[in-house]
């Protein structure tokens, strides 16, 4: 139903002074900054994943050359996602307003689609130990200690269960620095960027930037802090003890299919205003190497 003159008196007459809407300053875009931003051109994404080869063997003189072969792994598809709202008014209630806040629906709509942009991918971090929420190509929730490593038939973890310290941080990082591919063999992944909720920062901006060692008495020097290791404060974050380090490379996806419209017209019949905005998107995660929780507790 359409917004009339009848619920909003308020907006038509001229005896109050001011009407508050909204006014609050609204945090910037944040998933920008972490995100894998891509635009695709299909209306599914599919990836799979493709075993190597390990280290060389070793021959006995005149031997035959040993032969591996490429394995294939697991697959993965996933869909985009619709996301749209709308404004209708009637056209009553478009002319008679005296405050003007009738006329900024497509202000509105665009703080509505950014908080969405937000909300959908932080989701990938704060639903990360739920696999009914989503899975990677090894079929785990984005953290679980217990990674299935095809190759080797082992496993490998990306929690460190503790509170943010230097010793969790310590492990994370050392967590990042020991991951290997499906075959054991080591790969690169440098701690780069500390997500974390704004109840974390006092704590961490001393873990991180602290000369000395803020956990000792004896002048011990600091060595997080030549780490090269970022913070992010992000006000997403569900569970307010839970840290993310993120490696230089990830693989936490935000795929636009098509960019958020808005758009505005009258109906013919009643001369409502009308105006919506949508948007087609999707966040997921493929691959769980380069993130590790702290999770806080």
């Amino acid at each position: 139903m359409p917004m009339t003159t009848g619920g909003f008196a308020n907006l038509l007459t001229p005896e109050f002074e001011d009407i508050f809407f909204d006014g609050y300053q609204r945090q910037p875009e944040e998933y920008p900054a972490v995100a894998n931003v891509s635009t695709e051109s299909t209306h599914f994404i599919k990836e799979g994943d493709m075993i190597g080869l390990g280290a060389m063997q070793e021959m006995h003189e005149n031997q035959a050359i040993p032969y591996e072969r490429f394995e294939q792994g697991n697959d993965k598809t996933v869909y985009f996602t619709n996301y749209g709202l709308g404004v209708q008014m009637s056209r009553d209630m478009y002319d008679d307003d005296l405050t003007g806040h009738m006329r900024r629906p497509m202000l509105e709509l665009g703080k509505s689609a950014n908080y969405t942009k937000d909300l959908k991918f932080w989701d990938v971090i704060n639903s990360g130990e739920d696999a009914g929420a989503r899975v990677g190509l090894d079929g785990e929730a984005l953290f679980v200690d217990d990674h299935p490593v095809q190759g080797t038939g082992g496993t490998l973890s990306n929690i460190v269960d503790a509170a943010i310290s230097k010793t969790s941080l310590e492990a994370a990082c050392d967590l990042l620095e020991g991951l290997t591919n499906e075959n054991g063999v080591p790969i690169v992944y440098k701690p780069k960027l500390l997500v974390i909720p704004y109840q974390q920062r006092w704590i961490v901006k001393e873990l991180i930037e602290s000369e000395l060692d803020p956990e000792s008495a004896n002048n011990a020097i600091n060595p997080l802090r030549h780490v090269g290791l970022k913070y992010m404060v992000v006000h997403y974050l569900t569970d307010s003890n839970a840290c993310y380090l993120f490696a230089g490379e990830h693989d936490l996806r935000f795929m636009w299919r098509r960019q958020a419209a808005f758009k505005g017209t009258d109906d013919f019949n009643t001369e409502a205003a009308l105006f919506k905005g949508s948007m087609r998107f999707q966040t997921t995660f493929f691959r769980w190497r380069g993130v590790v929780k702290i999770t806080g507790t």
